[in-house]
């Protein structure tokens, strides 16, 4: 029973380490990602239009 056990175990761990893939997901140094930057008057834009569609007069 002890060898089943073990043959087991060894199995489980052999497919946990055949299960990890040894790639990375950091973006190669060449791509450049883009960042919006949105002033007061776009928040306070959207916050009124939520507040529109939901029924509320005026996000103040």
């Amino acid at each position: 029973m002890k060898k089943f056990l073990v043959i087991l175990l060894s199995l489980a761990v052999l497919f946990g380490f055949a299960a990890c893939d040894n790639s990375s997901n950091t973006p190669d140094e060449g791509q450049d990602s883009t960042v919006s930057v949105f002033n007061d008057k776009d928040i306070e834009n959207a916050v009124d239009d939520v507040f529109g569609t939901a029924g509320f007069e005026g996000g103040d």
